[in-house]
């Protein structure tokens, strides 16, 4: 099992891929990231999901994956 972290910034993805033994990378890899995933996990603050039915649907075997996508409540 491999571990895959994007964020908006590398050095954000690696602090928390480093806990895991993961693999960081930027947002721009994110359609390969979920193409080649079996599970997916987004949380983000944004009001909108980053990982929505178009992205899903663009990727082979989207009907076989995992997909948990929450929303992080902005405390500020």
């Amino acid at each position: 099992m491999q571990m895959s972290v994007a964020n908006r910034t590398v050095e954000r993805a690696q602090a928390l891929a480093d806990e895991f033994n993961g693999t960081a990378y930027g947002l721009a890899s994110l359609p390969d990231l979920v193409a080649n995933a079996d599970i997916i996990i987004s949380s983000t603050a944004a009001p909108v999901p980053i990982i929505g039915k178009g992205l899903m649907e663009t990727t082979r075997n989207w009907k076989n994956k995992i997909l948990l996508n929450t929303k992080m409540r902005n405390i500020y």
